[in-house]
């Protein structure tokens, strides 16, 4: 007999918990990403316009560090598989991340607001370290979440 594990939502979730993704590598194929959403050929990654560059070297684009954060924050327990939906989200990005620079994030829930009778908010402050010290971005994000029935 098969027993399912029941999603969580909501209801599961309190303010103060804290989450601590997993790492991820940056491959230099993660510059494509942000080529093909920026349009940009030259600033990230171009090693011979970015030697001159206060950087040095090739970054990836910030939208490519929140978004891998982000994936890896909707992969883990209790959160993988649960339908959410991204309401908000503001930050700033304060150091560079290099080609096979290893990210982490930490989230951790600041309020919760139930909205309707099936949805609720959830607000996470954050933090993105690289090579497991430098903070490179941090901000909030609030998301909907399924209340339970």
């Amino acid at each position: 007999m098969e027993i399912k594990k029941e999603r969580s939502c909501f209801d599961d979730l309190e303010v103060g918990q804290v989450f601590e993704t997993d790492e991820k590598v940056f491959p230099e194929r993660s510059l494509i990403l942000g080529i093909l959403w920026e349009g940009d050929l030259q600033i990230h990654s171009d090693s011979q316009v970015m030697v001159t560059h206060p950087f040095g070297d090739k970054i990836v684009h910030g939208s490519s560090v929140t978004s891998m954060a982000l994936g890896l924050l909707f992969k883990m327990e209790p959160i993988a598989g649960t339908r959410i939906e991204l309401k908000e989200m503001s930050c700033s990005y304060v150091k560079p991340v290099y080609v096979e620079d290893v990210i982490k994030a930490c989230f951790k829930i600041t309020s919760k607001q139930k909205v309707t009778d099936n949805t609720g908010h959830l607000a996470f402050n954050f933090e993105i370290f690289k090579n497991d010290k430098d903070v490179v971005c941090d901000g909030v994000i609030v998301i909907a979440i399924k209340v339970k029935s």
